[in-house]
């Protein structure tokens, strides 16, 4: 009984996320598809992935196993900053990092009433960050890693007053992760 009303919990509240991102959002521009297609060839790996933009969000996150989808929120980036976003975002969906979130919640769901496996969630969002940032700095150099953590950092400076992201995405911070977010720039 606990692992089904959990399972319906989460399930419901993907598929709100999901329609949220339907009704609410807006289709990018050109110009971040071109940025997009510049990341695709950077990265030498083209999966499908939809992007939109939302003014109820406070950072960038990736969303979706199937139908993978960048939303990004309504605010003005440099271009420089818009590609690290992009880059990131992207690098998400090429470590499989939203289908690990997946696998793990529906670990906790299956084993909900054994306390440890909540050990699993709690510094998933941190390890799965790391990995990413990770993943990035190695295909960049200096000048590059430099100009990628500045644009983290601004793109975190310019939200950290709305609301969180969906629970079943990968973002590029949260609002509350400020210890987490000189760990991610320090290693």
């Amino acid at each position: 009984l606990g692992f089904c009303v959990l399972l319906f919990r989460y399930a419901r509240q993907y598929r709100k996320a999901i329609r949220s991102v339907e009704r609410y959002a807006e289709p990018w521009d050109e110009q971040t598809n071109a940025l997009l297609k510049q990341v695709q060839q950077q990265t030498r790996r083209i999966i499908k992935v939809q992007g939109y933009t939302a003014a109820s969000v406070e950072s960038a996150f990736g969303i979706g196993v199937i139908h993978k989808r960048i939303i990004l929120p309504d605010k003005d980036y440099t271009e420089a900053e818009l590609h690290y976003v992009l880059l990131h975002e992207y690098t998400h969906f090429l470590n499989h990092d939203t289908i690990v979130k997946q696998l793990v919640t529906l670990f906790c769901i299956i084993f909900w009433w054994n306390p440890v496996v909540y050990l699993l969630q709690k510094d998933l969002e941190q390890t799965l960050e790391l990995k990413c940032d990770r993943a990035i700095a190695q295909t960049l150099n200096a000048q590059e890693h430099t100009a990628y953590l500045r644009a983290i950092l601004a793109a975190m400076k310019q939200g950290c007053t709305q609301q969180p992201v969906p629970q079943p995405s990968t973002a590029l911070f949260r609002a509350e992760a400020d210890k987490a977010m000189r760990e991610r720039f320090t290693a």
